[in-house]
């Protein structure tokens, strides 16, 4: 099953509800990181929740971004936020 097939629990629900559209990438550190990596963790990806994007961050958002049909930047980004609230890629934004 694809992340997009799955049925969202409630919880993983509010968890993305909670993120903010902001561009993360490799080396961000703070409250916006831990807040992609608790959703990351209850999408089943194995990462450290400890509010720093690494590359064990970075190459989940990949794979979740190729899940969506999103080009795999590994920046967690407008685009990527929008697929993860609304379930399909926003193709009339700009790409980050």
């Amino acid at each position: 099953m694809t992340f997009v097939a799955m049925m969202l629990s409630p919880t993983l629900k509010h968890a993305i509800a909670m993120l903010e559209p902001v561009t993360l990438e490799l080396g961000a550190l703070g409250c916006h990181v831990t807040d992609l990596q608790r959703v990351l963790l209850l999408f089943g990806f194995a990462i450290a929740l400890n509010g720093c994007f690494d590359a064990t961050t970075q190459r989940a958002v990949q794979t979740l971004q190729r899940a969506y049909g999103l080009p795999p930047s590994g920046r967690f980004n407008p685009q990527t936020w929008y697929a993860l609230n609304f379930g399909w890629p926003n193709r009339s934004e700009a790409q980050n």
